[in-house]
């Protein structure tokens, strides 16, 4: 039996937030696309920054779909989950 080893994605450091944050906004809107965790009160709220929204957002489209935005998302090998924020 193999070890799993965690690949997801996380926002780039130097990702244009202002359009980041516009497709966030546009995504959230779109029907069968779960944005509760990262609203207020949702697990995943804090951070309450554009790139920690943005870092759930496109691990969950990633897991999801398997695309994710090359101009904003990167590769990451470190589970980002934290508290009851789960990434996985």
């Amino acid at each position: 039996m193999g070890i799993l080893q965690f690949s997801g994605k996380k926002s780039k450091p130097n990702a244009p937030l202002d359009k980041f944050e516009r497709i966030l906004y546009y995504a959230c809107s779109r029907p069968h696309v779960d944005c509760k965790p990262i609203f207020p009160s949702g697990q995943c709220f804090e951070p309450n920054t554009g790139r920690g929204h943005g870092s759930f957002f496109l691990n969950y489209i990633y897991r999801v779909y398997g695309v994710c935005e090359p101009n904003f998302g990167t590769t990451v090998k470190d589970d980002p989950s934290y508290g009851d924020c789960h990434n996985i």
